[in-house]
């Protein structure tokens, strides 16, 4: 909803918790990317965009990956 503050804090400990889910990752990562941390957003994407992944919004991920510089 636009608070990637808020949301940085309340998904930093979901993915403390659970750092093998992909989407959880991808959130993270969007919303450092929102709150514009770019190293921050490409760590987190980068352990969610794996080719086995599939998820609502894995392809907005890949393609926010690359932009960043990630292959």
């Amino acid at each position: 909803l636009g608070d990637y503050d808020y949301a940085v804090a309340v998904l930093s400990e979901v993915v403390e918790l659970r750092p093998e889910v992909a989407l959880f990752n991808y959130h993270l990562g969007m919303a450092y990317y929102h709150r514009g941390d770019k190293g921050k957003a490409l760590d987190y994407l980068s352990r969610a965009v794996g080719d086995e992944f599939e998820y609502d919004g894995v392809e907005e991920a890949r393609a926010v990956y690359r932009e960043l510089g990630g292959r």
